[in-house]
């Protein structure tokens, strides 16, 4: 059978988590396909660009959806588990739930590119006001930010699966990719913490030392890891000090850093920078836009 749209999931993922068990994702798929009759081989339908298949790329956007839309939330990486909105929607039992009946919610208009969401519209015009009031151009590169979005989850998720020391050279592959140095991953004896250092330069004289944390979203980096970290790094001043992990940092760790003259990375900003030099992830698909050359047509 086709692989429905990735609207058509919205309702069988809300009833999979209905009892409120946070599922992993393969469990998700799993339920999500039982309930919809999909096949072994209906699941292995590829997509044209051949980057993943047409079922996992449906089912994931349908729950990154529904995470805007607040129906669902992730708890941890790689898991999902509904909200009480979701409750309240199945509750309801709408015949359909689709990008129309998620346009109720004010982040969901937000994240669909809707500027103007105090206005008082209904949910099904304001959709059809957003598709019209947008060029091609433009929906593309929202549809582009959303599958960054998407990526950077799976990265992070992708991250969090592997073990620590795989993260730590993780960070310094990304950092050379950056241009700062050579590096390797090391532990010095009583470093509180140092898990890598970068040389900027042959001789030396400019060292950069990482400390990488691999926490849960969960779990915020709070100044008492930086002032441990800032110990180990010392006061030399061509040393610099750069604090990576996976989370988030607390306001005044930030606080802390800034006044320290530490460098910051959070799990965002990471998987942005992996994005941007193609640490851990490769081209799927190119698409090429054409325009009118209006000088060969100059007479």
């Amino acid at each position: 059978m086709p692989i429905p749209r990735y609207d058509e999931f919205y309702k069988d993922i809300l009833l999979a988590l209905a009892d409120g068990a946070i599922l992993s994702i393969n469990e998700l798929r799993d339920a999500v396909a039982i309930s919809k009759g999909i096949t072994d081989d209906d699941r292995a339908e590829m997509l044209d660009s051949g980057s993943t298949t047409k079922f996992i790329s449906r089912v994931g956007w349908a729950r990154t959806y529904l995470k805007t839309a607040g129906l669902v939330a992730i708890p941890q990486q790689g898991t999902t588990q509904i909200t009480e909105v979701g409750k309240t929607v199945l509750v309801t039992n709408p015949p359909i739930i689709n990008d129309k009946f998620l346009m109720q919610f004010e982040t969901f208009r937000d994240f669909m590119g809707r500027s103007a969401t105090k206005k008082k519209t209904g949910a099904s015009q304001a959709l059809i006001t957003f598709v019209e009031s947008s060029t091609p151009e433009e929906r593309m590169e929202i549809a582009h930010k959303d599958i960054l979005s998407a990526i950077g989850e799976e990265l992070l998720q992708e991250i969090m699966n592997q073990s620590a020391q795989f993260f730590e050279q993780l960070v310094v592959i990304l950092l050379e990719k950056m241009g700062y140095g050579k590096g390797h991953v090391t532990k010095f004896s009583g470093d509180e913490g140092i898990d890598g250092m970068l040389r900027e330069d042959e001789l030396g004289f400019n060292n950069i030392y990482i400390q990488a944390k691999r926490w849960g979203p969960d779990r915020a980096v709070g100044r008492q890891e930086l002032q441990g970290f800032k110990g180990a790094v010392g006061d030399n001043p061509r040393a610099v000090g750069l604090f990576i992990t996976t989370s988030r940092f607390t306001n005044e760790a930030l606080e802390y850093a800034k006044r320290s003259h530490l460098k910051t990375i959070n799990g965002k900003q990471l998987v942005e920078l992996m994005m941007k030099y193609d640490v851990g992830v490769l081209p799927s698909h190119t698409y090429t836009l054409k325009k009118i050359d209006r000088d060969f047509f100059t007479t």
